[in-house]
C-alpha cells in the first residue's frame, strides 16, 4: 500500500473512531437521564465483537487496523481510496444511528413513534429554567457564560460524571 493511501486510510479510521467522542452526544447504560452528564460508549467497545476477528475476547492492533481498513473500504463508494464528505456522511450516520434513535425515544414520552411540540418543549423548558440563573424569565449571555464556567460543579451529585484529565 502506498504511503499516501495508508495515511488516508489511517485518517479516515481515526475519524470513525473519534467521531462519536467529538460529537458531544451523550448516552450511557442504555438510558438517557434527566439532568445528568453522560457519555457515549467508545466505538472500540461498541464494535468489539466485529473487531475481534478471531473471537478470542481481545482486540490486538492488527485486528483493529484490519477493521479500520474494512470500514474505510466499505464507505469508499467511488473506490478512490479516499473518503469524501458524502462518503463520510454515510460513515457518520452509521456510527450515530443508535444515538439518534435513543435521542428520538427520549423525546417520545408516550412511545408512539412521533414527537409532538409538547414532548420537545419539556426538555427545552427544563434547560431554559436551569440556564435562567436569576429566575427573571430571560436567559442572557452572562448566564450562559456562568453556566459553562460552573458546568463541572453541577448540582448533579451522581458519581457517573466523566472528566478528561
Amino acid at each position: 500500500m502506498k504511503k499516501s493511501t495508508k495515511f488516508i486510510v489511517a485518517a479516515a479510521a481515526v475519524a470513525v473512531v473519534a467521531t462519536p467522542i467529538i460529537s458531544g452526544i451523550s448516552y450511557a447504560g442504555g438510558k438517557w437521564g434527566h439532568g445528568k452528564k453522560m457519555h457515549g460508549m467508545h466505538p472500540i467497545v461498541k464494535n468489539m465483537d466485529e473487531i475481534d476477528a478471531n473471537s478470542d475476547g481481545a482486540i490486538d492492533k492488527v485486528e483493529l487496523q484490519e477493521w479500520q481498513v474494512v470500514k474505510v473500504t466499505q464507505f469508499d463508494v467511488n473506490g478512490d481510496k479516499m473518503i469524501d464528505l458524502e462518503e463520510f456522511e454515510k460513515m457518520w450516520v452509521e456510527q450515530m444511528r443508535n444515538r439518534m434513535v435513543d435521542g428520538f425515544q427520549f423525546l417520545d414520552d408516550d412511545g408512539n413513534a412521533q414527537i409532538t411540540l409538547e414532548e420537545i418543549a419539556m426538555p427545552l423548558d427544563r434547560m431554559f429554567n436551569r440556564m435562567d440563573r436569576n429566575d427573571d424569565g430571560q436567559v442572557t449571555k452572562d448566564e450562559i457564560k456562568k453556566r459553562k464556567k460552573h458546568a463541572r460543579h453541577d448540582d448533579d451529585d451522581d458519581d457517573d460524571d466523566y472528566h478528561r484529565g
